[in-house]
């Protein structure tokens, strides 16, 4: 059902590729929902442990980033999109966006080194956050989506310019 895998009878299973027009459609999806999320967080009444956990993952990417450590870097990157919609509290909403996010992951993997220091996704986060923290849904929506709108961008275009037809 995710498109994640065949099964060949008889044979087991393949694992399928991912294309640049596949991660077009998956960005679309995380662009489309994940904004939902941040505005859902925002207008929550008692968001703390919410804030303290993507304040966590924003301050563990400055520090990877600071350490030129994009592998870690991009896990605390995935952990605060996690944080975004579980901390939501819409249980369908986040299983949703993970099954995408999970097909999106090989392209992200294979884009980190190609892509400029990722400084600009730090700041969106963090204009995300203050957002989040101070109640603005409308302004955590629009800021969120205008990053995963950029994020999504960037990653097809460095798997056409780079060759890769499928990942």
């Amino acid at each position: 059902e995710e498109r994640l895998v065949k099964v060949r009878p008889r044979r087991g299973f393949v694992v399928l590729p991912i294309s640049a027009a596949d991660m077009v459609e998956i960005y679309e999806i995380l662009t489309a929902l994940e904004p939902l999320a941040a505005a859902k967080l925002a207008a929550m009444k008692d968001n703390d442990k919410a804030v303290a956990r993507l304040v966590a993952a924003v301050d563990a990417m400055d520090s990877e980033l600071a350490e030129d450590d994009l592998a870690k870097w991009g896990e605390a990157d995935s952990e605060f999109h996690r944080a975004l919609v579980e901390e939501a509290g819409n249980t369908r909403l986040a299983g949703i966006i993970a099954t995408v996010s999970d097909q999106a992951h090989r392209a992200r993997v294979a884009t980190l080194h190609l892509r400029p220091k990722p400084s600009k996704s730090n700041n969106d986060h963090r204009a995300v956050v203050r957002a989040i923290r101070s109640g603005d849904a409308e302004t955590a929506y629009a800021r969120h989506k205008a990053h995963r709108e950029t994020a999504g961008e960037l990653i097809v275009s460095l798997l056409v310019e780079n060759g890769y037809s499928a990942i």
